[in-house]
């Protein structure tokens, strides 16, 4: 799964019509200094900047669990992926894809599309 393009995206508009659902994982790759000019207001969400996404992902349950007081997503779950414009959310998409999550989608326009 290495080409981008083959991967999904989503709509700023999808994006929104999710923000409420405590199903949905949101996870800014940004980085930390860049959460002061905004962040999704999701029911469950995370900042973990995409350069590393595949260290965090890999802890174990418990701590991961411990470290950002989520449970670790299943395989399954849906994950939306957000950077300022997209290209570091297709890069934490493809990391998170190459660990065997199968429901990553990239929002397609990032933050800046607000």
């Amino acid at each position: 799964m290495g080409n981008n393009s083959t991967l999904p995206q989503i709509s700023t508009a999808e994006v929104q019509s999710k923000l409420n659902n405590p199903e949905i994982l949101f996870v800014d790759v940004r980085g930390p200094s860049e959460l002061s000019a905004g962040k999704l207001d999701a029911k469950k969400f995370l900042n973990i900047p995409h350069t590393e996404i595949a260290n965090e992902f890999n802890r174990s349950d418990d701590d991961f669990k411990n470290l950002y007081k989520l449970e670790k997503p299943k395989k399954g779950a849906e994950i939306v992926i957000y950077c300022q414009r997209g290209r570091r959310g297709s890069i934490a998409q493809n990391a998170l894809a190459e660990l065997g999550y199968e429901k990553v989608l990239n929002w397609e326009n990032g933050y800046s599309s607000l």
